[in-house]
């Protein structure tokens, strides 16, 4: 079962290199940046690598995904409209 991981471009380094450190290796190709939104997004394969990628999100507190920013943003916005009725 494929993965996408959609990140911070400020992020990549700091994954890139904790990566490599597993001898995982995501080939340049594979990774597609987006400018517009300050983003790179890339898709795994294998599901071990999935859960070896999952696995350095969740102890990289500084490697923020995307998804979870949003998540937390539409959280507060719904607690304050809320708050607002």
């Amino acid at each position: 079962m494929a993965k996408h991981y959609k990140l911070k471009m400020e992020d990549k380094a700091a994954l890139l290199n904790h990566l490599q450190a597993l001898n995982i290796n995501i080939d340049s190709f594979d990774i597609t940046d987006n400018n517009l939104d300050n983003t790179f997004e890339f898709t795994v394969e294998q599901p071990e690598i999935v859960n070896m990628i999952n696995t350095v999100l969740k102890r990289s507190p500084k490697i923020n995904q995307v998804k979870e920013q949003l998540k937390a943003m539409i959280r507060e916005e719904i607690k304050n409209i809320r708050n607002r009725g």
